[in-house]
Order: structure tokens, then sequence, then C-alpha cells
């Protein structure tokens, strides 16, 4: 999951990757056989990008990326009362997780565990 906070570092350096690779000249595929004024078929133009728009693991990792910034974004929220409800809505989770993972006798995510007050919280 791109939400998954263990996967933070893997999904930066991956943005990385493409940030230091710079723009590259994809061919754009969208519209590959286009009709010139002749009304023959011509190819698209190449475009200078990061990211190449028609190719699927490219895609993917646009939406994982979008995804987790919209996730760890939270704690800047310009409300303060909106950044606390989250904060709290997500350490209850957490802390319903770890206590159903001891139930079923699962490794609990150590993180997710002892969540019970503001101070651990804090943590």
């Amino acid at each position: 999951l791109a939400t998954d906070p263990a996967r933070h570092g893997e999904i930066v350096k991956e943005a990385l990757a493409f940030a230091q690779k710079g723009p590259q000249n994809y061919q754009s595929t969208s519209a590959s056989e286009t009709l010139n004024s002749n009304g023959h078929s011509s190819s698209a133009s190449p475009q200078m990008a990061y990211f190449n728009k028609n190719d699927p693991q490219h895609r993917l990792f646009i939406g994982r990326l979008t995804l987790h910034a919209a996730d760890i974004s939270n704690p800047v929220h310009t409300s303060f009362e909106v950044a606390s409800d989250w904060a709290i809505r997500v350490t209850t989770e957490f802390s319903k997780q770890a206590k159903r993972e001891k139930e079923l006798q699962l490794p609990v995510t150590s993180f997710m565990d002892g969540l019970d007050s503001e101070v651990d919280i804090a943590k």
C-alpha cells in the first residue's frame, strides 16, 4: 500500500530516481497515429517529461506517489482541528489493529502497539 509508513523510504527512493534521470524523450502514443493536413498518418511528436504517461508502471507509480503525498501531508494541514482529528482517527485504527493482531496471535505491528494515550501517540 502507498499509505504504509514502512514503504516511505522505498517510495522516496523511486521518486528520486525519476528526478535524477531528468526529463526523458518519450514518444506520445495516446495519439501516436494522427492525420496530417494531407490525410496521411504521422507519428506523434516526442515529449520531454519525467514520466511516460503511456507506461503502466510509470502511471501506477504516479498514483502511489500522489496517494502517499496526500497521506503524509495531513500533519501540515492549515487547520489544527482537522489534522488533530485525523491523527486521532489513524492512531485509533492502529490501536484496534494491534489489539486484533494480539487476539489472533499474529505478529503485532510494533509502531501500532501502545498508542493508548496522547503521550504515547506523541512518541
